[in-house]
């Protein structure tokens, strides 16, 4: 079901859209937790000189395993620019933004100026216009070599002169936006509102330079302002705190690995739709790429699919490979996976009756040597003798012997790839609490060596689920037989009570209850889906 839901585009797209929201929502969520414990943190900073002084080295060591530097933190307010929060409030938004920061700056590979920080708080105040690209106008300002907010506040006159009273705001407002334009090439309401956002911003600094108090602001910044709010600190409390702490930053970068994973799949898939639409008539799309295949010098060429998710080739056979990547991603896997999702359902057929039939009240039914098992029929359909298939009077040759035919190895290995596969999608999906979860780029040691003993407990148990499905599970050799340490070792599970079968028989037939339980909980998940759509 889940290869048949991503070979078609449209449910694809829709559900990697329906994903990449509700892991931010959950990213979010987490982030604000992490947000709230470093404000502890910060506090505990703070309060390390004075009050908390006989657990200094508990608190330094605890701020040492943080995720980010407390001390960087600074409320960015689209007014009065960088600051020191003060309540806890405050506090909470300004780790939420140095995290922003901190995410942008791994991304990008490049450090995020005040300035930036500065136009992000404008964008979120909405005192810039709706719809502005942020990220084009934070890189022109870049550009321009404006790092710090002392850069745009000197673009006012009346910063210039220390005196806003000589000079008009409307004035002002005029010569910062003619300065934008000539400058920064901005032009209409983006540098309208960036000029009036200059200018409330120096005069909210002419004002509270002349209402500066410095008692009172020395009494906010006092490190005892939250003591009295804040109950006894101890050493097993500082522990506590620390592995709280190293749970929830684990929980944040396991959120933010999921959050970018959806992000990174729907904007590529979005971008290769977009690509495919922009080609289209398929006449053209025809002409488009087998020009662009050929490397055919044109001003309108096909470069390829322009994705910010997606890194371009190099080289000599860059737009060779492009064209590849674009048939292979819009056409090959989607056919590809179609294929699959139908010979997988065949394969999932035939391997829950032959589960059922391992049972002996099943099994008894049927009079052929295969006993009710399809697999086993398919490895009997490609062999000349198997020793399961033939009949209790035929006998093996000198001209004939047992051998093990191409075809069977072939069935076999389909087989077991199916098997590996299933356990692979169960491991990388499967999530136990906080002791196992898989996530790409952010999965820790312990998780890893779970899945590590999950693997080696699972091979030899499906080895020897498929050699029951095949009627090759021994339990009891024969006289004069000589029994593999594998046989002796599965055979110690013994027999079940009152019921006079092994747990071999007993246990694989109980996977149709899992089955049916497994179907109910994907068609509810589809019913309700749509009606939440």
């Amino acid at each position: 079901i889940s290869l048949w839901q991503e070979a078609r585009i449209n449910p694809s797209l829709k559900r990697f859209r329906s994903d990449a929201f509700l892991q931010f929502v959950k990213f979010n969520k987490v982030a604000r937790l992490l947000a709230k414990k470093l404000t502890v943190l910060y506090n505990l900073r703070r309060m390390a000189s004075t009050s908390l002084r006989h657990l200094a080295p508990a608190i330094l060591k605890i701020i040492e395993e943080s995720p980010i530097d407390v001390a960087d933190a600074l409320k960015m307010d689209p007014v009065y620019g960088p600051s020191i929060p003060v309540t806890e409030e405050d506090k909470e938004s300004a780790f939420l933004l140095l995290l922003e920061q901190v995410e942008r700056e791994r991304t990008y590979g490049q450090a995020m100026t005040e300035i930036d920080l500065w136009i992000e708080s404008l964008a979120s105040a909405n005192f810039l216009p709706f719809g502005t690209d942020i990220l084009s106008l934070q890189d022109t300002l870049f550009d321009a070599k404006f790092r710090v907010l002392a850069d745009v506040d000197y673009l006012d006159i009346a910063m210039m002169k220390r005196n806003e009273e000589e000079h008009p705001s409307e004035d002002r407002i005029a010569i910062i936006k003619k300065s934008l334009e000539s400058l920064l090439e901005l032009e209409g309401e983006v540098s309208q509102m960036l000029a009036e956002a200059i200018v409330n911003r120096n005069n909210a600094k002419f004002e509270m330079d002349q209402n500066l108090d410095e008692e009172n602001f020395m009494a906010a910044q006092s490190p005892e302002a939250n003591v009295s709010q804040t109950p006894a600190w101890s050493t097993e409390r500082l522990v506590a705190f620390r592995t709280e702490l190293h749970h929830l930053n684990k929980r944040y970068r396991r959120a933010k690995g999921k959050f970018d994973i959806a992000v990174v799949s729907a904007i590529l898939l979005e971008d290769v739709v977009g690509t495919f639409q922009a080609l289209l008539p398929w006449q053209a799309m025809r002409h488009t790429l087998w020009d662009a295949f050929l490397e055919k010098e044109e001003e309108d060429a096909w470069r390829g699919v322009e994705s910010p998710v997606k890194k371009n080739f190099q080289g000599r056979w860059a737009r060779r490979l492009e064209v590849l990547w674009f048939l292979n991603n819009m056409f090959v896997i989607r056919v590809v996976k179609v294929v699959s999702s139908l010979l997988c359902g065949f394969l999932s057929v035939c391997m829950l009756w032959s589960e059922l039939s391992v049972a002996p009240w099943i099994r008894d039914y049927f009079s052929e040597p295969q006993q009710g098992s399809l697999l086993l029929h398919q490895v009997c359909w490609a062999s000349k003798l198997p020793p399961s298939c033939r009949s209790s009077d035929s006998t093996p040759t000198a001209e004939d012997p047992f051998s093990i035919e191409p075809a069977v190895q072939v069935i076999i290995i389909c087989h077991l790839l199916y098997f590996l596969r299933i356990c692979h999608f169960s491991l990388t999906r499967l999530r136990l609490w906080k002791l196992y979860e898989v996530i790409p780029g952010e999965t820790d040691s312990h998780s890893l060596l779970v899945n590590a003993f999950l693997a080696c407990r699972i091979v030899p148990s499906i080895t020897q689920n498929y050699l029951n499905m095949l009627r090759e599970a021994h339990e009891e050799r024969e006289v004069g037989g000589e029994a593999t340490v594998f046989e002796k070792t599965f055979s110690a599970m013994g027999r079940v009570p009152f019921v006079g079968s092994s747990f071999d028989e007993i246990l694989p037939p109980i996977m149709l209850g899992f089955f049916i339980l497994n179907l109910f909980f994907i068609i509810s998940r589809q019913v309700f889906g749509k009606r939440f759509e």
